[in-house]
């Protein structure tokens, strides 16, 4: 009779107060919460990142066309056209 009154106790939650329970979990609530942050802070970080490298690509790409254009311009002028100075 007593290891069935022992069980009932053990199943039903009543063998271990629930402070004491209580007081386990708190320091896996503390890491959850912990954790959520830094989740949190490391999308923001992310979200920053991804758009800090959107800006530079753009500025990258002009750059390349800027560059381009000078090339093909540079190629379409023929010697002694007249936009080169003559070496007389």
């Amino acid at each position: 009779m007593l290891t069935i009154t022992w069980l009932r106790m053990i199943m039903s939650g009543k063998f271990v107060p629930r402070e004491q329970v209580d007081l386990g979990y708190a320091d896996l609530r503390a890491r959850i919460e912990y954790l959520e942050q830094a989740n949190t802070t490391k999308d923001q970080t992310i979200a920053e990142q991804a758009s800090q490298i959107a800006k530079l690509t753009a500025q990258g790409d002009l750059s390349v066309r800027m560059l381009e254009s000078i090339t093909a311009y540079g190629t379409n002028a023929r010697s002694g056209s007249g936009h080169v100075a003559s070496a007389e």
